[in-house]
């Protein structure tokens, strides 16, 4: 079973991470590992990001066209073309405009409602 790492932070609270193995700290706090994290960090550095490729801009005005953006960003995950905190703000997005889709229909069926008694009224 794997042990938590021992290290106290400023705050006082424990470290969550767990230990590596034969270590009683986790990769960010044992003090024998600190020049593999300093190269891994500088690695993450100079990672080449593939460039953003311009793409169409996405009309969404209705739930299909939701479910289309979904799809697209759905593949291009997969496709690794998209990152997963690019993707959770999209859905995050997404479900904000579903609302405000609906709200509107929701507001346009009301107006008829109210539109077709006044007409009956008038009669």
């Amino acid at each position: 079973m794997s042990k938590h790492c021992e290290y106290i932070k400023p705050n006082g609270q424990k470290c969550c991470a767990y230990a590596v193995n034969g270590y009683d700290y986790c990769f960010s706090h044992e003090p024998e590992l600190s020049d593999k994290k300093y190269e891994a960090v500088r690695k993450g550095g100079q990672q080449i990001k593939k460039p953003r490729v311009e793409q169409d801009s996405i009309n969404v005005s209705n739930s299909k066209d939701v479910t289309r953006l979904l799809n697209r960003c759905i593949n291009e995950i997969r496709q690794g073309e998209l990152s997963p905190k690019e993707a959770n703000t999209i859905g995050y997005l997404a479900n904000i405009m579903l609302a405000s889709i609906k709200e509107s229909q929701i507001e346009i069926k009301l107006e008829e409602i109210t539109n077709a008694i006044q007409r009956r009224q008038e009669d």
